[in-house]
């Protein structure tokens, strides 16, 4: 089935060019006939990228300022790789799958969280998985220099920008060493980490 289409409207008859500015097609005659419209635009559509970012960390364990800067991300992204870096030089106080099992019960309910583990440089990970932004929180000043310097090695080495969150006045102070820390010595963490590290 074919559409027979008036020319003499200007905006109708530059959607056309436009559409057909690779073809021979006459438009100074007063009308000629075209295929059905959807059938045009359907194989004009954009394809939508999806906005994906990699929040890296040791989350040794995961705090309420890992929390804070994770739920304020969500509206900004189509989806949250969590992802525990494996450094076996470095000494942890709970084993690899602990970790992951405090962060999968802390956003069990969001479907836009994933939590996995990955080995080398973070930029390698983010291209292997095709996220194209790095996720990370603020505490104070010498955060800021110290994760600058590196979003600029990163974007040097990758193209792969990073997204910069301030914390929440109220989670500001807290880290995971503070937390380890309070542990060690039988404190009570319980107002620095979400419920289910406790349990």
């Amino acid at each position: 089935m074919t559409l027979k289409i008036s020319l003499n409207r200007p905006k109708l008859k530059k959607a056309y060019i436009y559409l057909f500015s690779l073809t021979e097609i006459d438009f100074n005659k007063p009308s000629i006939y075209f295929p059905p419209i959807n059938s045009i635009f359907e194989s004009k559509q954009k394809v939508r990228i999806m906005k994906k970012a990699v929040f890296p960390g040791s989350f040794d364990p995961i705090t309420l300022g890992h929390y804070d800067i994770i739920n304020r991300a969500l509206p900004l992204f189509d989806q949250i790789i969590i992802a525990i870096g494996i450094n076996a030089d470095k000494k942890h106080m709970f084993p690899l799958e602990k970790r992951m099992d405090f962060i999968k019960k802390t956003f069990v309910n969001e479907p836009k969280i994933s939590i996995t583990t990955y080995q080398g440089l973070t930029v390698d990970y983010c291209l292997e998985i095709n996220a194209h932004f790095l996720l990370r929180g603020l505490r104070n000043p010498a955060d800021f220099e110290f994760e600058k310097a590196i979003a600029i090695a990163n974007r040097k080495l990758s193209g792969i920008e990073t997204v910069f969150l301030l914390t929440s006045a109220e989670t500001s102070f807290i880290s995971s060493s503070i937390v380890r820390d309070i542990m060690r010595n039988n404190g009570d963490a319980s107002i620095f980490v979400p419920k289910n590290v406790l349990v």
